[in-house]
């Protein structure tokens, strides 16, 4: 993933790797964490194939479990981007 495209300002970038600093985001990321191992244990113990209803198939839910760490991943990467310039 190209961060730049993303996010494109550096004061955005800057802001993004101090994000889980404010408390305020913390609870949020926290949020995110618990959703996706709840999508994580449900995919794991009841795997399901439902094409018509893509919130209960497998595959829905994998890629909501990898929307979800993308999410976790961007104050990691902001850092990232920062620490090669």
């Amino acid at each position: 993933m190209k961060l730049s495209k993303y996010i494109t300002k550096s004061e955005d970038i800057l802001l993004a790797s101090q994000a889980e600093q404010v408390r305020a985001v913390q609870v949020l990321m926290e949020a995110v964490r618990l959703r996706r191992d709840e999508l994580r244990v449900l995919n794991e113990e009841h795997p399901k194939r439902s094409p018509e209803d893509l919130t209960e198939d497998i595959v829905g839910i994998s890629g909501e479990i990898r929307g979800l760490n993308w999410v976790l991943m961007l104050p990691q990467r902001s850092k990232d981007f920062i620490d090669k310039l």
